[in-house]
């Protein structure tokens, strides 16, 4: 295991990572032009400014960031690099009153409260392509998929609305879901929808619920009354639906009751405009309408990990992360053999990506799959040097194991076994990385930097279905060979001066000797005399100091014996 000692002490790779910034949404004081975006970048931030009356949404998809307007009816649209945000483009929805958005089946889909529809933009030309009117005013827009989903918060007439619509925007079918009065926000979560709800009454008495679109098209609902410190957002956090409450986020239970212990944050109901997740992080929007306008950024344990000033009345975040191939797996910022196991661990199947670059980061050849080709890559770039690189590879099958013969240097194997289900593996430990996943009747198997010729050993019947092997830089012809039957190939040449050669398959590790005999049975020349591994051994046979004549090659494995007759001529 020198190598892999080698890589734990060795310095670190210097390398360029991963740039992410972070967008804010601020509305501005209402039809006053100061609409604004702030930007977090390595905890220093910037601002995008004057982008008009009342900033409603943003979103981020690929290099781009749109920005809807609200009070000027316009979408901004921004190319993202690492230094700065450069407008490209600005659509005039025509007076639509645009509120949310969601990118779907390469369109941007748009709520609008005035033309009380939903838009579509092509992402190709950024032109208004078709529009879908709804009865009513819609507010939230979410993707799942193969559909799209709508709250419509109020009615034509400005009453609180109580319907999701979900439609399909190949035929423009609509389906509709009565969840209670003044749907707000949407959550996709599992097979369910989960709605925030907030509605009042004619004394503008501010009220709360959650409703629920189970699987089976059903709705629950709950009401919480008026006065309880809820906001209205809702999202998804460590694989549960927490609701904003009382100046932070509390988990629902499955009767979408608040639970209210287990609040995480605390700056205020009467601060929090808005929360949304990224990642594995909690944003709070912070303001008081007047002086204070800031972010607050939470972990999962409550704890605060990042607050910053913003521009005016903060509402909406995106986030924007550009991937670089360069073999940092779990993003840490280091490149070591750490960022080695974690991407062998994921390509067979024990483990997923941590991050959201993780994969393009493993992707060092930038072909769009991750595999042992990028293992060996990543591993090149932390060790360096030059190797004498195997030009081809032989694997060697016998009933229970698999060998492999090269003519220099690998770099990494990668394999795919299908057997029955009463089939064992035991991987070699003399490598790098050695790691392998069976799921039913599959194994998928990789070995980084092999240090002996053995990869494994195995019970049960098999079969080799997929082989990859790569030397320090690219993948490299292999053959299987299976030695299934002791057997002693014809020499050749036959008759022979002075030298022939021959093979030896041997299935199992055994003692092998191997013998020339002379017509009467003496014994004129050993050829081996030991215990050998399983394999396929090439022998010559040089017979400069013997006479013309007859001789016979005895190969024996235990009871098994093999013989082969040859005649010298001189």
């Amino acid at each position: 295991m020198k190598l892999y000692n080698y890589l734990l002490n060795m310095l670190l790779l210097t390398a360029a990572f991963s740039t992410t910034k972070t967008y804010i949404a601020c509305e501005g004081q209402f039809y006053g032009g100061s609409g604004s975006i702030s930007v977090i970048q390595n905890n220093n931030t910037y601002s995008i400014d004057n982008l008009g009356n009342t900033l409603q949404s943003i979103e981020v998809y690929e290099d781009m960031l749109f920005a809807i307007v609200n009070g000027t009816s316009e979408i901004h649209i921004y190319n993202i690099n690492n230094e700065e945000e450069t407008l490209l483009n600005t659509i005039n929805t025509g007076s639509s009153g645009p509120r949310e958005m969601a990118m779907h089946n390469g369109y941007l889909y748009f709520t609008n409260w005035y033309s009380q529809s939903i838009k579509y933009i092509d992402l190709n030309t950024f032109e208004i392509i078709g529009e879908i009117l709804v009865d009513g005013l819609p507010e939230d827009i979410v993707s799942d998929g193969d559909h799209i989903w709508v709250t419509i918060n109020m009615n034509s007439d400005w009453s609180d609305g109580n319907k999701v619509l979900k439609i399909n925007t190949e035929t423009i079918e609509v389906e509709e879901y009565i969840v209670g009065q003044g749907p707000k926000n949407l959550i996709l979560h599992e097979d369910e929808v989960y709605i925030s709800r907030i509605y009042y009454d004619e004394n503008w008495n501010t009220f709360h619920g959650t409703s629920r679109i189970n699987s089976d098209g059903s709705v629950d609902q709950i009401n919480y009354g008026s006065g309880m410190a809820c906001g209205g957002s809702i999202v998804s956090y460590n694989n549960q639906i927490y609701r904003s409450y009382d100046g932070g986020i509390a988990p629902l239970n499955t009767n979408l009751e608040i639970q209210e212990s287990l609040r995480i944050g605390d700056y205020g109901y009467w601060n929090v405009y808005d929360v949304k997740t990224i990642d594995d992080e909690i944003y709070f929007a912070i303001t008081d309408f007047s002086t204070t306008h800031q972010v607050a950024i939470v972990d999962s344990d409550g704890n605060e990990i990042g607050l910053y000033n913003t521009g005016v009345i903060p509402g909406d975040f995106a986030k924007w992360t550009n991937c670089i191939a360069n073999g940092d797996y779990n993003q840490d910022g280091e490149i070591n053999v750490s960022d080695v196991v974690g991407t062998v661990s994921v390509i067979v199947g024990n483990a997923e990506w941590p991050g959201d670059c993780s994969e393009e980061s493993a992707d060092i050849n930038g072909n769009g799959i991750v595999d042992v080709v990028d293992v060996v890559q990543i591993v090149q770039l932390i060790v360096g040097g030059r190797v004498q690189d195997a030009t081809a590879a032989n694997i060697i099958k016998t009933f229970d194991s698999v060998s492999l013969k090269s003519d220099g240097f690998i770099g990494a194997v990668q394999m795919t076994l299908a057997h029955n289900d009463e089939f064992s593996i035991d991987i070699t430990n003399d490598a790098l990385v050695a790691e392998y996943n069976t799921t039913e009747n599959s194994t998928t198997l990789i070995i980084v930097n092999p240090e002996s010729e053995k990869l494994f050993s195995a019970e049960g019947s098999f079969e080799i279905t997929d082989v990859i092997v790569v030397n320090s830089k690219n993948v490299i012809e292999n053959s299987i060979t299976m030695p299934n039957l002791f057997n002693l190939s014809a020499a050749y040449p036959n008759p022979f001066n002075p030298t022939t050669s021959f093979s030896l398959d041997l299935p199992i590790d055994s003692h092998v000797s191997i013998n020339v005999y002379n017509a009467t049975g003496q014994i004129v020349g050993t050829i081996a005399n030991e215990y050998m591994k399983a394999d396929i051994y090439n022998y010559s046979w040089n017979a400069s100091n013997l006479p013309s004549g007859v001789y016979f090659i005895n190969a024996e494995i235990g009871s098994n014996l093999a013989i082969q007759k040859l005649t010298l001529l001189k």
